[in-house]
């Protein structure tokens, strides 16, 4: 009789999941409470069903349940399965399969995706088979259905949501970033949230290794009274394992690349690119070679992403500043005054903390679910409707030379799909009125 797994959600992850499970000879049941009209797969083995989770499926021998990130372990079907058995994550489930893989995860508040690509592309570059794979939008399960015998260098992006489901997820090298209010729409405390983030340590052993970011009083505070692996700390401004001397970045005393190989704006940029290449080394490539490589990494798309250049302004696109705290690394970046853009989707976060930050703003254009209570904290605000209005208003207030940032500290669910299509969105806006010139 075959295996059978239950998956949760059949988005990106979820059919992933269930076309990994497919291959590997499991009767799968894939569940969903929206309509799945055109699924990316079909398969003889596969069942789905959407329009809402059925509790009799439980009554089932089921072998696996694997969850979307994205259901929150609050909703009473979660709640009935985790009675039941443990609840895996795509990641996990996608794990179990692949022992010659090396994995080097990524978590933390902000920057994960920046420095999951880095190290990805570092190992792209340098390695025979390398890729970024996680919650950066490639399913791990659909990596290994791609490479299942290959000894993979795998840059893995995961997230708290991903973390409350691991149980033997087990890095080579892992980092928790920063640490910052968020999610608290979710999550029921803050410590609930950082202890989630901390998980990512807890299958390591003495052949593992965890970057610790000793700048982050957050991290610092919540960090356990030990550890059970190897710990490299790592600083922009302290002496530590892997830290800045001068125009240098040393790891262990010794040079591993310059600033100048950085094409990224931002002090948290050199602190994304010093930790993906701390975590390269470690697993092999040579550091002989990675300053060439550095070179060619351009960034991600929606983190400071520049756009376009209208009338002496540079316009940016940080759409995936979804909380304060990668809004004021945003505003930090730059040295010219900032036009920003912001608001959206409540995520019960405070927007107090962007005060601060408030020397760096020339002028503020706010709309969105939030615009109202960022208004409140600053009175001159702009508030507007739509992120199209914003924008028009935003660059009649610069002049050349100075910047316009959409970075909106909020998610984007209020008004559009995600991150990803808010970005798009707000290119698409540049690149119309830049054609206009």
């Amino acid at each position: 009789m075959a295996l059978k797994a239950l998956i949760l959600g059949g988005a990106r992850s979820g059919f992933a999941a269930a076309k990994l499970a497919c291959a590997k000879g499991y009767d799968v049941i894939l569940m969903d409470e929206s309509e799945i009209t055109h699924p990316p797969f079909l398969h003889e083995q596969l069942t789905i069903m959407d329009h809402g989770f059925d509790e009799s499926v439980l009554s089932m021998d089921i072998d696996v349940i694997i969850k979307n990130p994205g259901i929150p372990y609050t909703h009473p079907f979660v709640k009935a399965c985790v009675r039941k058995q443990l609840v895996y994550n795509e990641i996990e489930f996608a794990a179990f399969f692949v022992p010659q893989y090396t994995l080097c995860a990524i978590t933390g508040t902000n920057g994960k995706t920046t420095t999951t690509e880095a190290l990805g592309h570092l190992f792209k570059e340098l390695t025979p088979h390398g890729i970024s794979a996680g919650n950066n939008g490639h399913p791990l399960s659909q990596v290994v259905l791609d490479y299942p015998h290959e000894p993979m260098m795998v840059s893995c992006e995961i997230a708290a949501f991903q973390l409350l489901d691991t149980h033997t997820f087990k890095p080579k090298v892992s980092t928790i970033l920063n640490l910052s209010p968020d999610h608290l729409d979710v999550f029921e405390s803050l410590d609930h949230y950082y202890q989630a983030k901390w998980r990512i340590i807890n299958n390591l052993d003495a052949y593992d290794t965890f970057i610790l970011n000793i700048d982050d009083e957050n991290i610092m505070q919540s960090k356990p009274s030990s550890f059970k692996c190897k710990v490299l700390t790592i600083s922009l401004t302290k002496d530590a394992d892997i830290m800045v001397m001068g125009n240098k970045i040393l790891m262990h005393g010794r040079v591993i690349f310059s600033k100048e190989d950085v094409k990224l704006v931002g002090d948290h940029n050199l602190f994304n690119i010093m930790v993906a290449v701390a975590m390269a080394i470690e697993v092999g490539v040579e550091p002989m070679r990675i300053s060439k490589a550095l070179r060619s990494f351009q960034g991600v798309a929606h983190r400071i992403e520049y756009v376009e250049t209208i009338n002496g302004v540079k316009i940016y696109n940080d759409s995936k500043a979804t909380n304060v705290e990668a809004t004021m690394i945003a505003l930090a970046a730059f040295k010219q005054p900032i036009h920003l853009l912001a608001g959206g989707y409540d995520k019960h976060l405070p927007f107090e903390p962007l005060l601060t930050q408030a020397h760096n703003i020339q002028s503020l254009v706010v709309f969105g679910q939030t615009k109202h209570q960022i208004k409140a904290l600053f009175p001159q605000a702009i508030v507007v409707d739509t992120m199209q209005e914003a924008l028009m208003v935003s660059l009649e207030n610069a002049k050349k030379g100075e910047i316009v940032c959409l970075s909106p500290a909020c998610a984007s669910y209020d008004q559009f799909k995600n991150f990803e299509d808010r970005g798009d969105q707000f290119k698409a806006l540049v690149r119309s009125l830049s054609d206009l010139k």
